[in-house]
């Protein structure tokens, strides 16, 4: 299994537990042992190579590789292939090099091969360039869960940062040049793998990475200052590897991993002829391990390893690339039945996934799984989550713990101190001691959880939206989605002030909740509650009456035709009015729409209908105390219809809010006059060439004809017309100095019917938004 020790790491294996090297045995045997082997003197040549490849001896397969790459640069199979082998021996530069070299031949690339490049980009940095990779793959590969969620945080990765704050991370002075990880608190000190120099009679190198084989150090100190290290002694020692290990609370039993080997004998799976990873339980005494025992549900056929045990002993949760499971590794939990243990149980694709999901440790006083993963979204490689169960016993409130702990690089191993003010974790980013170290972190962070909940019921509100900002300068802080207990979680610092936007479907918006961290110490908690007021449909009464110009009674328009359109959903649908010229419709609170009227021999009319929150605070449906809007017509007296200009912003033509009334207007004189045609002119101002002022016109008097063909009307009744700057309304010229305002006056659309029995006449309105050049010369 890949466990940590098992090679090198665990966490850079593609197949997660299958590591395999040469044994301390028989080299003439070929047997392999799950995790690292021992030296193998092969001739050069690129068939050597691929069978070091395939036997996992990346370290020896490289030089191989890369003497045939200097006289075949176009080999993309063996370029991929070194390009495994530097990743899997974590040197990760290397293995971008040969990724992207591949990739730049072009030719066939196999599905996984852009997975690896996109996570090598993504431990680089180089979140756009990953998500262009993980975007492929996941076309590709749908059903893989990794590509979708690498990407999303890709996208996002910032998200990841702004717990940088609360964290002080710190190298740890006995750290070596090879790999060391995974601690575990013991007798006033640390715990630890390394392969670091030992006394074993005959010291061993992997042919997977280079390095020394994993045994169990001892450290005494805290936090940053430590002594000398110690080389354990007992079951903790062997000649093959020792790794991830849990005390249970008393410190009286250790559960740890090793290559499966007890009794002086190595037990091998039945196809392959590998030694795989196991589970030991040993009692201790002092420094010394001893009386160990295996664990039941060890198997040569497959690894288990990386245990954690609950404080009373009751529960463990491993690892183990066992059949049957979502991934490369999984987590798997087992309870104490007497002197045994229960049959092991999948913690479920909540957790698990197609990627790796290893390293779990628990902090039992709050309820909190700690573990690590390459699949659930985060800065790169391997990221440290938290996971706790709800009542039900469903695995909820996933978290990714965020930078500093977590970087592009893998981070694993992560545990608390004596108190929870500060702790340990493991990692192999670029600026550490050796191929992976432990360090230490103290937190002087605040937990602020709060809930979201329904303003009425109170009940918990599924999935609303939670945006943290600071009080001071609202620069976003966290982000968060609740699940159905409504409940969220940010890391917050002392002596601020934060304020909070909860959105929800179904619910107004809610951003008057703040909650301040003064007086409150690193380690402490702060609560919030935002109630969000469930948003209702409201009935609107639309009323159209017409008006003679010459007095002002109103008389309510039967039949007449009203076109309601929806702006934030953008449909519109059209009604017919009662006998009482009215119609009546169910509308959303949130959202603002347009009325426009037309009726027989009076000209149209338009109002908008703004959304006002109050109107939904109390029932209001057709017949039963509805939100009551009328719309006046004037009737046509033999005059031209009149239609007030529209304008533009300067070098632009696209169509104004403020066009939108007139174009409505416009809208329903076509519909009630169907045989009508309708010239529309655009112009410009002066301030540019004259070609290019008259292409700008006919974009302007096309946006207009755009506009009208997207409600219905027929295009052989439009016909667009730019003038450019040939029509000035004023004096403003080439070179002629005048006011903004007098600019905007010529940056407008007129309208004239040009077919059809009725007339209509464009008139200029003064009213309109002036949109200032600032920087022409005249």
């Amino acid at each position: 299994m890949n466990t940590k020790y098992a090679i090198i790491s665990l966490r850079t294996i593609v197949t997660a537990l299958l590591l395999s090297v040469l044994s301390y045995g028989s080299l003439c045997a070929q047997q392999f042992i799950d995790g690292g082997g021992t030296n193998a003197m092969y001739p050069g040549g690129v068939n050597k190579a691929d069978k070091l490849y395939k036997e996992f001896a990346y370290h020896e397969a490289i030089p191989l590789y890369e003497a045939y790459l200097k006289k075949h640069p176009d080999s993309t199979r063996q370029m991929l292939q070194l390009a495994d082998c530097y990743r899997l021996t974590s040197k990760y530069d290397k293995a971008l090099q040969w990724y992207e070299s591949a990739a730049q031949k072009g030719g066939s690339f196999e599905p996984k091969y852009k997975l690896y490049y996109a996570q090598m980009l993504q431990m680089k940095g180089r979140y756009e360039d990953a998500a262009k990779w993980y975007a492929q793959y996941n076309q590709e590969v749908p059903e893989d869960r990794r590509s979708a969620a690498e990407l999303k945080a890709c996208s996002d990765y910032g998200q990841y940062l702004l717990t940088r704050v609360r964290y002080t991370v710190k190298n740890l002075p006995f750290n070596t040049s090879g790999y060391d990880f995974s601690p575990a608190l013991f007798d006033g000190g640390l715990i630890y793998a390394s392969s670091r120099d030992s006394s074993k009679a005959i010291s061993r190198e992997h042919t997977w990475t280079g390095t020394q084989f994993f045994d169990m150090w001892y450290v005494k100190g805290d936090k940053a200052d430590f002594g000398k290290p110690q080389f354990m002694k007992g079951d903790a020692t062997t000649k093959y590897h020792e790794g991830t290990l849990a005390f249970t609370d008393n410190n009286k039993k250790v559960f740890f991993t090793r290559n499966n080997f007890i009794n002086k004998k190595t037990t091998t799976s039945s196809d392959d002829k590998i030694i795989k990873l196991a589970i030991y339980e040993s009692d201790v005494e002092g420094k010394t391990w001893k009386n160990d025992k295996p664990f039941q549900y060890n198997n040569p056929e497959y690894s288990v390893g990386h245990p954690a045990i609950t404080p009373d002993g009751k529960t463990m949760y491993f690892v183990s690339d066992m059949p049957g499971g979502f991934g490369a590794t999984d987590i798997y939990v087992t309870q104490r039945e007497g002197e045994g243990w229960s049959t092991p149980k999948n913690l479920g694709p909540q957790i698990n996934t197609e990627g790796r999901e290893m390293f779990p440790t628990i902090v039992d006083s709050s309820g909190y799984l700690y573990f690590s993963s390459d699949a659930h979204g985060g800065l790169g490689g391997l990221d440290i989550f938290k996971v706790k169960q709800n009542a039900a016993g469903e695995w909820v409130k996933m978290k990714n713990i965020g930078a500093p702990i977590n970087s592009s690089y893998d981070d694993y191993g992560f545990i608390y101190g004596n108190d929870r003010s500060y702790g340990y974790f493991t990692s192999d980013r670029q600026d550490g001691r050796g191929l992976d170290d432990i360090y230490t972190f103290v937190d002087e962070g605040i937990d602020l959880e709060g809930i979201v909940v329904d303003a009425q019921t109170g009940e918990p509100i599924c999935t609303s939206t939670v945006i943290m900002q600071t009080k001071k300068d609202r620069t976003d802080q966290g982000r968060a989605i609740t699940e159905c207990d409504g409940e969220f979680e940010f890391s917050v610092v002392k002596n601020t002030d934060y304020c909070f936007t909860a959105t929800a479907d179904g619910y107004f918006p809610n951003d008057s909740v703040c909650a301040s961290t003064v007086g409150v110490s690193p380690g402490g908690k702060v609560f919030v509650k935002i109630p969000l007021q469930k948003k209702r449909d409201y009935a609107l009464n639309v009323t159209v009456l017409g008006k003679h110009a010459s007095d002002s009674g109103l008389v309510p328009l039967p039949n007449a035709t009203i076109q309601l359109t929806s702006v934030c959903e953008g449909w519109t649908k059209t009604y017919t009015t009662n006998e009482r010229g009215q119609i009546c419709e169910m509308l959303r609170c949130d959202c603002n729409y347009i009325v426009v009227a037309n009726a027989k021999d009076y000209l149209p009319g338009m109002i908008n209908v703004e959304q006002d929150n109050s109107f939904c605070l109390v029932d209001r449906v057709c017949g039963k105390n509805p939100r009551e809007v009328q719309v006046v017509l004037e009737r046509i007296s033999g005059a031209p219809v009149e239609l007030k200009d529209i304008y533009y912003d300067f070098d632009k033509w696209n169509i104004r809010s403020e066009s939108e009334k007139e174009l409505y207007k416009l809208l329903g004189f076509l519909q009630a006059n169907p045989d009508a045609i309708v010239e529309i002119a655009s112009h410009t101002d002066a301030r540019a060439p004259y070609d290019y002022n008259i292409k700008l016109s006919q974009r302007r008097a096309q946006s207009v004809v755009d506009w009208l063909l997207s409600r219905g009307i027929d295009k052989k009744r439009l016909v667009a017309k730019g003038y450019g700057e040939t029509k000035p309304r004023n004096n403003c010229t080439d070179n002629v100095e005048c006011t903004e305002f007098e600019h905007q006056r010529n940056r407008r659309t007129e309208f004239s019917v040009i077919g059809g029995s009725i007339n209509l006449k464009s008139l200029e309105r003064f009213d309109m938004e002036v949109d200032p050049c600032k920087s022409c010369p005249f």
